[in-house]
């Protein structure tokens, strides 16, 4: 919807006044005169909108009501800005506090598709209703993960002869999350190759909240003469985001075989999620195991050839990469995200920063107007990566990134 900046003395949504300022800015410019952007929306109404309806398989009500009375209130107490420039600097505010509390929102629920609510509440299942397909397997230490089918239901299942090992602190958007745990006789052969598949042992099963699920290398293996070159972008930024996880975690080395690519029918994209448990944990043996454990930064390194071999983006990276600093993982991840989201035909105007403060404020508000003409039960993968970047990037970081691309 086009809209015409606010005239002195309209009344706008109220800020938090104790909250630092993202913007100071004239708005002298004629470009800014019309704009793409719901300006008739508040941030509680939008946050209402978009988080009350959210079915994120967890009660809303309580926030729900929380967000309508808050909302109440702020048209209660709307504040008159005398200046153009004020207003539109609260609207800017406004914008970017209903956007970080939509992301938290969203990054806060586990989500399980639609099709595996059946099965997480279904009662009495057994190794004996699943159909497992064989060739799928994937072993890290003594879990093997297999592809499998609930009656005509795509399902990922763990059988290990160890009870499922503590879980690493993750959130639930980079990781596994399990739906169903129970213990029943399985053929020896799903957990030593070369048994035989007539003798059966206790086992622990667990069903995850994924429809199928591969390695990460078999994965890239399959995608060298077929690969999207978006797609593989968006993979490369949820690694970026799961390592930062993992490094934040106390986290140091990772193998390969802990990182898996997982894919939904109701999605698009492909998801990549790391192994939801700590794998020193669950190995009884060290000289047993046969990992490659490698540094945080090697790992990204190595998978960025797997994806994104011989591209412009991998260079940069490999220099950012290269010195193995504390801060390389977090340039890596900002420069993958500039790469894919950032601006490319900003007009500059005396100062470049204003220029590209303008640019943010103006996607942060599109973005918003999208969600809320769209009112999404659940944000797809590159919706969700794309929000991130949106709300934790700032114009001073921009900015410093463009020098990456000589711009």
């Amino acid at each position: 919807m086009k809209v015409s900046l606010l005239s002195e003395c309209e009344i706008v949504p109220e800020c938090d006044q104790n909250r630092q300022q993202l913007s100071n800015l004239p708005c002298d410019s004629p470009s800014l005169s019309s704009i793409t952007y719901c300006g008739s929306e508040t941030e509680s109404d939008i946050c209402f909108r978009l988080l009350g309806s959210h079915d994120c398989n967890s009660s809303n009500s309580e926030f729900s009501n929380i967000v309508l009375r808050e909302s109440k209130q702020r048209k209660n107490k709307s504040v008159m800005h005398i200046s153009l420039e004020d207003n539109y600097g609260a609207v800017v505010v406004a914008n970017y506090e209903a956007l970080s509390q939509l992301l938290e929102r969203v990054n806060e629920a586990t989500v399980i598709p639609n099709s595996l609510k059946r099965l997480q509440t279904a009662l009495h299942v057994q190794f004996d209703h699943l159909t497992i397909i064989e060739d799928s397997k994937v072993t890290v230490a003594d879990w093997h993960f297999y592809n499998a089918m609930w009656f005509s239901q795509n399902i990922v299942i763990s059988i290990s002869a160890k009870h499922l090992a503590p879980l690493r602190s993750l959130p639930s958007f980079v990781t596994l999350y399990p739906l169903i745990k129970f213990t029943d006789m399985v053929p020896i052969n799903l957990l030593k190759s070369g048994s035989s598949n007539e003798e059966k042992v206790n086992a622990c099963i667990t069903i995850w909240n994924e429809e199928r699920i591969e390695s990460i290398t078999s994965y890239c293996t399959k995608l060298k003469n077929t690969a999207v070159f978006n797609e593989c972008g968006l993979l490369f930024t949820q690694l970026t985001n799961a390592i930062k996880h993992l490094q934040a975690c106390g986290v140091e080395d990772i193998s390969l075989d802990e990182i898996f690519i997982c894919k939904r029918e109701s999605e698009v994209e492909s998801k990549l999620v790391l192994l939801p448990f700590n794998v020193d944990s669950i190995t009884s043996v060290s000289k047993d195991d046969n990992r490659t454990k490698i540094s945080l930064c090697e790992c990204v390194s190595t998978v960025l050839d797997l994806l994104l071999p011989k591209q412009r983006i991998t260079k940069i990276i490999k220099l950012v990469l290269s010195d193995e600093k504390a801060t390389s993982l977090s340039q890596t991840k900002a420069v993958t995200e500039y790469w894919l989201w950032g601006p490319d035909d900003v007009t500059f105007a005396k100062d470049r920063q204003i220029s590209l403060q303008r640019w943010l404020d103006l996607e942060r508000a599109n973005y918003l107007h999208k969600m809320v003409c769209k009112q999404p039960g659940e944000l797809s993968l590159r919706e969700r990566c794309h929000m991130m970047f949106l709300v934790r990037t700032n114009a001073k970081y921009l900015l410093m990134l463009r020098t990456y691309w000589n711009v």
